[in-house]
């Protein structure tokens, strides 16, 4: 999920341009500090002050615009100034004294002015002020001509703090290493059980989902809050970027979604509270006031102990100009309001927070005690049971739908950059709809109705169970699509301005609050209804006693880590942020099939490779040759064009022959270079040979006139207005045709599976004969199919690599998200900027890198399954029988009959129909292309020997795999064989595998010099 989440989040920030706009670049930076290491701070020296900027109205006024939710307000700066002794007993100048008034629209919740928070040491006099006025102001004077301001102090720096953050530092670390030996030594127990193999069979944890969670969603936690507030918390110079990733449409999703990952902790406390209290004997069963103080005495130590170092050794901390606006800010809050941390009611105290992020410790400590009375009550008087869940759940959701109705809050989430810039304080968002139990209450109920049906489970029959299982999973079906369509609605909803659609988005917004916390309650409980006989790690118990460590000690951590940077941060996710970038001709530029077909409609369209001629001294040829040096980076020297021949003619009529003749160039080309041709189109040379001089000269004319370079263009496909309209032939006929027959074995098994009505006695179908039941056809049946996907693992080899099924299914998608970002970077896509950069990246070079092993890990697990369930099939011969060389036809057969009706479908499918979906003029490199290698070579797919011949025009890329993987079944299976038939072979196969597999890689890596693993190479992904 966190690399699900990681992967997400880096995507949308590399789905964006560079600012290329001019709105911004008349009003000076958002952050100017001066050089930290040159100021020397001492009382008598230089001191280093923090100001708030209020650049003047009538200067700012037709070079910004006031619009919180898209940009950060230009008007107000942050600098950083170091004033030495001398500025600061000069006089100031009388243009700067004059200068000393507020500007009308500001006021002080706009500034953000903390300095009442900050101790009288760092506060300046009025002769500070002055000096400091007049340096920012001759600075802007300088820089950009016309532009006054308003400046304040924040604070100032007259006490070098470096040898004081050392030291703390210092003393931090040291305690931490302490801690850490402390922990690992008490953990050696745990630690040593990973080494020693399990003799006896014990039962796995009951909860133990829940500590996974608490693990690994704790992560997610932390990488989020890294992602969201470090960006706000640092100086960062290219705030264009920023403004461009939080108004980006996807960002919408996320606001809603991601808050997910810490919420569903409301729910795994409530569930766990319930069932405790459900499964205590009546007469042992703790009162309230020992459950409330049972969670104080494990919640309070440690709440203390973070609200004291926050309160006592913030101060300590401060290494950089920012630091005391991060730290003595957050310890005055908590040296003021610390009661009401301790009392667990700091929710509603996010105007003036301490430790903004503990109001989910406060908010579950209320929902915690509320659901506990809640229990109590329904345990005491059992016939108040269901008006009491009704009205908890009918409270859930009018808890956030009154206060979306009653305010102006956007639910969607903190989008307003202001506030966002300091933190959310004394923001609205946070104060009144996110942090209130009330507005939460969804998913404590939500965790309270789980351990209510987890208890009942528990008490009831066999065929109760499975009844209710069915009755969790359809309902965890109806959740998801309920959370869908309102996180859908409340998106929408929240985009439209009018006033009196209060009420819907209120609707909307609950009922995405209802149906969120209802969805995970459901899919948490089916899981631990059913996946219960595996077990977590030393690790996985250790990190879920530490998650609320954890996540109570990550934002201070932050702020000292952030709060301190010394200078402004390019913060930028792309590997090359240079706006010569630009200055490039687009890799593909397709004129309008449409239109050409519509003007000229006996013209043909025809798509050329065209190559750039060096061109010295050219900013855009320098540019593709920077560019183009990188491996994550196309050729930006080979262009495909896609050009309407008539249009083009009457282009080349119109030009002055001798212009024209300039126009035309001879061959060159780049490496790598390749044609991709169509097998069935064999007419491609008197094609080149008709059009190729014109469409040379009109491909050079257009690139000339706007880059004022020239290439030589190739001719790879021509179609006119019928031809690139797929035909009907037999392929197609045949498809449907099978088709209609699996809809209608699958109708026919489905209707027969739900006539089925058991008996009392023998559990017979009335309806039909047993020979018709046990029908091969009837294994077509929807309700077959979904009792086998949903049935509860019975055997121990089943339980046993259980494990596997959810490996396969994460990696399924992983890989599919990476084919799906491979066509794009081989396919005309329009901004192929962002796919460039992102793939340049060091990490994402790392993790390209090692994507193959997502796709060899199911050849592990393919070869182990086999070994297990032959070496079963040879435990259950009777009377010790061997295993004959029979077998291994019998296994192959049965292995090919496996595979070859899927594969079938999908190949007939690709020789058919597949182009139906190509409409654009680069589609033909999928569709086109596609179909005639699958009816050229398609047979050697269904002898799996596509793999080894014919690779560069492959059937169906992806069926390597397939074609691998038999062969690789074959092999092992002969050698099972041998060795259950004579064992002494058992060593010198594996000695000898073992060999073969390490010597072969690197016989072959030296005979074709191959680097040895997957680079992120464009280039050849282009012309594949």
């Amino acid at each position: 999920m966190e690399l699900f989440l990681l992967l997400t989040l880096q995507v949308v920030l590399c789905s964006v341009h560079p600012a290329t706009g001019e709105s911004h670049h008349a009003l000076p930076p958002l952050y100017e500090l001066d050089d930290w290491a040159k100021c020397d701070i001492a009382p008598e020296r230089d001191w280093y002050c923090m100001v708030r900027v209020i650049v003047n109205d009538q200067d700012a006024s037709d070079r910004t615009e006031t619009n919180d939710l898209k940009h950060f307000r230009r008007t107000l700066l942050d600098r950083g100034v170091c004033l030495t002794a001398l500025a600061r007993a000069s006089d100031a100048a009388p243009d700067t004294i004059t200068n000393r008034t507020l500007p009308p629209r500001w006021n002080k919740s706009d500034r953000y002015i903390m300095s009442e928070l900050m101790p009288n040491s760092m506060l300046a006099g009025v002769t500070t002020e002055l000096a400091v006025s007049d340096v920012i102001n001759r600075r802007l004077a300088s820089r950009h001509r016309g532009l006054t301001a308003y400046t304040e102090i924040e604070y100032c720096l007259k006490h070098d703090p470096q040898r004081q953050f050392e030291m703390a530092l210092g003393v931090s670390l040291a305690v931490a290493l302490v801690l850490g030996a402390v922990l690992v030594f008490n953990a050696r127990r745990w630690i040593l059980e990973e080494f020693v193999s399990v003799r006896e069979s014990t039962p796995g944890k009951q909860f133990l989902l829940f500590d996974l969670y608490k693990s690994f969603g704790l992560v997610g936690v932390v990488l989020a809050h890294s992602t969201l507030f470090g960006a706000f918390l640092m100086p960062i110079a290219n705030v264009e970027l920023l403004e461009q990733v939080i108004a980006h449409p996807n960002v919408k999703v996320w606001r809603l979604v991601c808050p997910f990952l810490m919420l569903v902790f409301f729910t795994m406390s409530a569930m766990l509270l319930t069932v405790k209290l459900l499964q205590a004997p009546s007469t042992s069963r703790p009162s309230f006031g020992a459950i409330i103080a049972n969670r104080v005495i494990r919640l309070q130590p440690l709440n203390l102990a973070t609200i004291g170092f926050c309160a006592l050794a913030y101060d300590r901390f401060i290494g950089g100009p920012l630091g005391p606006r991060q730290l003595m800010v957050e310890q005055g809050l908590c040296r003021s309001r610390w009661w009401m941390n301790a009392l667990f009611i700091s929710n509603f105290n996010m105007h003036q927070p301490c430790l903004p992020h503990s109001w989910y410790i406060s908010a579950d400590f209320q929902l915690f005690v509320l659901i506990t009375l809640v229990l109590m009550a329904v345990m005491r008087w059992p016939k108040i049971a269901a008006p009491m869940v009704a009205f908890c759940i009918a409270s859930s959701f009018m808890g956030p739908f009154l206060t979306v109705l009653w305010t102006d809050i956007d639910p969607v989430g903190p989008s307003n950059l202001h506030e966002m810039r300091f933190f959310l304080l004394d923001s609205q968002f946070m104060a009144q709809l996110y942090t209130p139990f009330y507005n939460n209450l969804c998913w404590s109920v939500g965790g309270m109705l789980a351990g209510i049906v987890y208890d009942r489970f528990q008490r009831c029959d066999s065929i109760a169970k499975e009844r209710l299982l069915k009755w969790i999973t359809f309902s965890t079906g109806i959740f998801c699509a309920m959370l869908l369509l309102s996180i859908y609605a409340t998106i929408a909803a929240s985009e439209e301005n009018s006033p009196y659609d209060r009420w819907w988005i209120a609707m909307c917004y609950s009922t995405y609050k209802l149906s969120a916390a209802a969805f995970f309650s459901a899919v948490m409980l089916r899981i631990l209804l059913t996946e219960r006989d595996f077990y977590g790690s030393s690790m996985v118990r250790m990190g879920a006693r530490l998650y609320y460590c954890v996540y109570l000690i990550h934002l201070p951590i932050f702020r000292i880590v952030f709060g301190n940077e010394t200078a402004v941060v390019e913060a930028t996710p792309t590997l090359l942020v240079s706006n010569d970038y630009d200055l490039m001709p687009p890799l593909f530029h397709y004129q309008n099939m449409t239109e050409c077909f519509a003007k000229h409609p006996g013209s043909r369209y025809c798509v050329v490779k065209l190559v750039i001629k060096p061109t010295p001294h050219s900013e855009v040829w320098d540019a593709v040759v920077k560019y183009s040096k990188h491996a994550s980076f196309h050729e930006h020297s080979l262009l495909d064009r896609g050009l309407c021949v008539d249009a083009c003619v009457a282009l080349v009529d119109s030009l002055d022959p001798a212009a024209a003749a300039t126009f035309y160039t001879e061959r060159v080309t780049v490496t790598p270079y390749r044609l991709l041709t169509i097998p069935s189109e064999n007419d491609l040379p008197q094609q080149q040979a008709r059009y190729g001089r014109t469409l040379n000269i009109c491909a050079n004319y257009y690139l000339w006139q706007r880059y004022n370079l020239s290439g030589y263009s190739e001719l790879e496909r021509c179609v006119t207005a019928d031809s690139h309209l797929p035909a009907l032939d037999v392929y197609h006929v045949l498809f449907l045709l099978v088709v209609v027959l699996l809809f209608g074995a699958v109708g026919t098994a489905t209707y027969y599976d739900w006539q089925t009505v058991p008996s009392n006695n023998n559990n017979e179908a009335n309806h039909y004969t047993p020979k018709q039941r046990g029908a091969l056809w009837m294994e077509f049946s929807l309700k077959r199919s979904w009792t086998q996907l949903t049935v509860v693992p019975r055997s121990s080899t089943q339980r046993d690599f259980a494990f596997v099924e959810i490996f396969r299914m994460l990696s399924v998608f992983i890989i599919l998200a990476i084919h799906v970002s491979m066509c794009f970077t081989a396919g005309p896509t329009a901004n192929m900027r962002p796919l460039e950069e992102f793939f340049g990246l060091r990490l994402s070079l790392m993790s390209v890198s090692v994507f193959p092993f997502q796709v060899h890990t199911f050849f592990t697990i393919s070869g182990a399954m086999l070994a297990v369930h032959f070496l079963d099939h040879v435990a259950s011969k009777p009377g010790g029988r061997r295993v004959g060389w029979a077998f291994l036809w019998k296994g192959s057969v049965m292995r090919y009959l496996r595979i070859f009706p899927v594969l079938f479908v999908v190949w007939l499918y690709q020789v058919s129909w597949l182009d139906w979906f190509s409409r654009g003029p680069g589609d033909y490199r999928y569709f086109g292309l596609e179909k005639d290698n699958c009816r050229t070579n398609g047979w050697l797919n269904f002898l799996f020997l596509n793999n080894y011949f014919k690779y560069g025009n492959m059937c169906m890329q992806q069926t390597w795999h397939l074609a691998a993987d038999f062969q690789f079944f074959l092999v092992e299976l002969a050698f099972l064989i041998l060795i259950v038939r004579h064992p002494r072979t058992l060593w010198p196969l594996v000695v000898a595998s073992t060999v073969f597999s390490f010597v072969t890689p690197i016989v072959n890596l030296y005979h074709h010099k191959l680097p040895g693993v997957i680079l992120a190479n464009f280039k050849s992904v282009y012309v594949y």
